[in-house]
């Protein structure tokens, strides 16, 4: 479970540029202010 999350954090970690995250926690809240970010800008 440990090493499952873990791979986990490191692929949300790389896309959000290589940021470190320390918990599921973070990397969720990161991940929501990252698609509010995105919903600025209007895709066609």
């Amino acid at each position: 479970m440990k090493g499952n999350a873990s791979e986990i954090q490191a692929l949300y970690s790389h896309q959000i540029g290589m940021q470190g995250v320390d918990s599921h926690q973070e990397t969720y809240e990161v991940r929501n202010r990252l698609r509010n970010w995105l919903s600025n800008f209007p895709v066609s």
